[in-house]
């Protein structure tokens, strides 16, 4: 293990991140790893952390979130109709505690990659590199994947991001999805590290690793 964590990036807003970033929180706290999550902005009020706690079985008195916004738009938008101001110390406070209080922190963005924080002034990469974390982005298995991953994992290498692995969500197994993954791996040089299958079902915290943890469960191999 490199680091004390990682960054979930999303090719776009509702691939996933919440739900693989859980995945993997379970894959690594059923090795006994002290595995937290941590969002620094959340828009569209307390859904994201309302699911981590029901499914990840997390610490309750910990701070897993700085700025949660109730508008279900950009956070720097968010920000801006509820006026409130984000500081982005206390983002980097938020962070470093929770660093110190577990073993792995996998913080989560929002939407896809280029999503400001603050108006022209603050994005998603800055976070990232601020918080000195290596990358695992979440796409899509299915149609469309190739366009939106590739231009994803080119923005990141660009900014001097590195980036560890893709997680594909919603897999299937088609013949579709797997030329999909020999592509992405060609053009990207970046390897599919794990393939997650669509839940039908409602997940619970009983139910919630042999459904999605177990597809995560070598994530430590590959960051």
């Amino acid at each position: 293990m490199n680091s004390k964590g990682i960054f979930i990036v999303g090719t776009d807003t509702d691939v996933g991140k919440t739900f693989i970033t859980a995945g993997i929180i379970s894959a690594l706290r059923n090795k006994n790893i002290d595995a937290v999550p941590f969002k620094a902005v959340a828009s569209g009020g307390p859904v994201d952390l309302d699911f981590f706690m029901k499914v990840c079985k997390l610490p309750e008195e910990r701070k897993y979130n700085t700025y949660c916004f109730q508008t279900p738009v950009s956070p720097h938008l968010a920000s801006e109709i509820e006026n409130i101001k984000i500081d982005l110390k206390v983002i980097q406070n938020d962070y470093q505690v929770l660093k110190d209080q577990a073993e792995f922190v996998i913080a989560e963005g929002a939407g896809g990659l280029i999503v400001p924080i603050i108006r022209d002034q603050y994005y998603i990469p800055d976070l990232i590199r601020d918080l000195e974390l290596p990358v695992v982005l979440v796409a899509r298995a299915g149609v469309g994947t190739i366009n939106h991953t590739c231009l994803t994992i080119e923005a990141l290498k660009s900014r001097n991001i590195s980036v560890k692995g893709i997680i594909l969500n919603q897999y299937s197994g088609s013949d579709t999805e797997l030329d999909n993954i020999k592509i992405i791996e060609s053009l990207t040089n970046t390897p599919i590290i794990a393939r997650v299958p669509n839940i039908d079902v409602e997940v619970t915290e009983d139910n919630f690793y042999d459904l999605v943890g177990k597809h995560l469960s070598n994530i430590l191999e590959v960051i």
